[in-house]
């Protein structure tokens, strides 16, 4: 396998170095934690933690305020060992380009997340039009980190266009039911990559099927996963039951 990584090549030392520790050999912890910060949340960012992996907050109210105490939930999670990111709904490449440039600033500035996961991104049939202006909003968050070196992710949730990782250091290859995802193969271009580009979703798993998922991702040459028994219309709002489980399965190997 080739291990082409067009973003990190520019010298982000930072974000090439979490992405190295993932390799080929098994996906790490990657979890949309869409639950307000409290004993779920706090469960959530001890197992994302100590799996030295990767969470998504989404703030009912976006960013612009705080009043359900996300920075400081923040500030506890990254202590543990979890890379934070701020969810920003992009409505396929039609969202308001000004609003979204200014909640990623307010992610970055106020709550002092690592990065920005861009949800709603465009499939196959119209992606290749809308990069240009997802380039742009990764540049918006780049230039709002502290750093320059903001963790881009998009989320198309399936099939799309390889342009995406010249910006962005992940890919949302698919989310869906853990029955659809094992029926899912990825487009050809993945096998160019590291696996630390692509990170895969299935819910309604059961204990069995999270084994399943775990090595259809990993031959697949997906780095990053998370597997639940939670449903629709919200799969990603409690931690399912064999989370312990899943912890210690994708938890970075010193």
């Amino acid at each position: 396998m080739t291990t082409t990584n067009s973003k990190a090549a520019g010298g982000r030392t930072a974000v090439l170095a979490l992405m190295m520790i993932v390799g080929c050999s098994s996906p790490r912890l990657a979890v949309p934690v869409y639950v307000p910060p409290g004993a779920d949340f706090t469960t959530f960012a001890r197992g994302v933690g100590t799996a030295r992996g990767l969470m998504v907050i989404n703030p009912a109210r976006g960013p612009s305020e705080d009043s359900e105490g996300y920075a400081d939930a923040v500030k506890a999670a990254r202590a543990l060992g979890a890379r934070v990111l701020g969810y920003v709904s992009t409505g396929r490449g039609d969202g308001d380009a000004a609003k979204i440039d200014q909640a990623t600033s307010l992610y970055l500035s106020r709550l002092h997340v690592d990065g920005i996961f861009f949800d709603e991104a465009p499939g196959e049939s119209n992606c290749a039009q809308r990069l240009p202006w997802y380039a742009a909003r990764a540049a918006a968050a780049e230039r709002a980190h502290p750093r320059g070196d903001a963790f881009i992710v998009v989320n198309p949730g399936g099939h799309t266009c390889e342009g995406f990782l010249a910006f962005a250091d992940v890919i949302v290859v698919r989310e869906e039911s853990a029955a659809e995802v094992l029926a899912w193969r990825p487009q050809s271009w993945v096998a160019r990559y590291d696996a630390s580009r692509f990170w895969l979703l299935a819910y309604a798993a059961s204990r069995a099927q999270f084994d399943a998922v775990r090595a259809h991702a990993r031959a697949s040459n997906v780095g990053w996963l998370y597997v639940t028994d939670d449903l629709l219309d919200n799969p990603w709002d409690k931690p399912p039951s064999y989370w312990d489980a899943e912890v210690e399965a994708l938890r970075q190997r010193r």
